[in-house]
């Protein structure tokens, strides 16, 4: 930790625009044969918000300048804003996110080699165009990508590290961790999965933060951050013993039938068992169906 790709700019545009609003478009203006996302959230967008979601860029690339009392301000400033929209404009659940109706697809090796292009790899950029910026809101796998990058960005100012000299006051510290706790919030309302999702990521970034305190504190030995106290002895259960006088079956229900008659072998020879009608007892219904008379 402390090794970030300052060159990695987002660049967007700086200049005054009119407030975009693509999703409440008139019909006249979706072109033949365009399909309008009945389920997309109508999210205001105009210039100071496309600039404060962007400026954050800035923040992820370079985590640091975040101790600067002016960047802080920006910073407190511009995720106070964009996760509130975030809270205010939930994404709705689709058909297309029943996860495959329940049934979870293993992919094997094959399928994971055409995906992989070894020849073909490099670090995406976004588009920051401001007239797909209310387009991106709506899709809920760009919500996730922004929502663990801040949550990487939490991580990383309000950890413990001897590399690094300067530190956040009481209330940072306190508007870090409770933003931080809404971005997993965020990421658990987003669909797919987004339970399983959130506690995924939140697991791999504990073993991360673990990693990198470890390295921090010069790599101490394991085995001497063992607990060295003796186990415990554990209390044992009293053992059962078998009283072959009380008859127990496994249930109660059970029990009751197997008591009902002391002697079963005599019960299953008892005259009521005898349960076999007679050949005229058993046509008799076919017969009375077939008479007119009884129709």
């Amino acid at each position: 930790m402390g090794h970030f790709n300052t060159q990695n700019v987002t660049k967007f545009d700086t200049s005054e625009t009119q407030p975009v609003d693509l999703i409440s478009a008139s019909d006249d203006e979706i072109e033949t044969g365009e399909i309008k996302e009945s389920r997309d959230v109508n999210i205001p967008v105009d210039h100071a918000l496309y600039s404060m979601f962007w400026q954050m860029q800035n923040f992820f690339s370079n985590p640091v300048i975040c101790f600067d009392k002016q960047q802080w301000d920006v910073f407190q400033k511009n995720s106070t804003v964009v996760l509130g929209v975030f809270s205010s404009y939930k994404l709705e659940k689709s058909g297309a996110d029943d996860d495959d109706n329940g049934k979870e697809r293993v992919m094997d090796s094959a399928d994971m080699g055409s995906l992989i292009d070894e020849t073909d790899t490099y670090f995406a950029k976004y588009l920051t165009n401001p007239k797909l910026l209310q387009l991106q809101l709506n899709d809920s796998q760009f919500r996730r990508y922004f929502l663990i990058q801040f949550i990487i960005l939490c991580q990383y100012i309000t950890s413990k590290t001897k590399q690094r000299n300067t530190s956040l006051s009481d209330d940072q510290t306190k508007f870090v961790n409770e933003s931080q706790e809404k971005c997993y919030r965020l990421l658990r309302e987003t669909h797919p999965k987004g339970g399983h999702f959130a506690e995924s990521v939140k697991h791999i970034l504990q073993r991360e933060l673990e990693w990198a305190e470890w390295k921090s504190e010069s790599c101490p030995n394991m085995a001497d951050l063992a607990d060295k106290q003796p186990m415990q002895p554990y209390k044992k259960r009293p053992r059962t013993t078998f009283d072959p006088s009380v008859i127990d079956i496994g249930t109660a229900e059970l029990t009751k039938l197997w008591s009902i008659e002391p002697d079963l072998l005599s019960a299953c020879r008892n005259e009521r068992r005898r349960f076999t009608p007679s050949l005229a007892d058993f046509l008799r219904d076919p017969i009375d169906e077939l008479d007119p008379e009884q129709q």
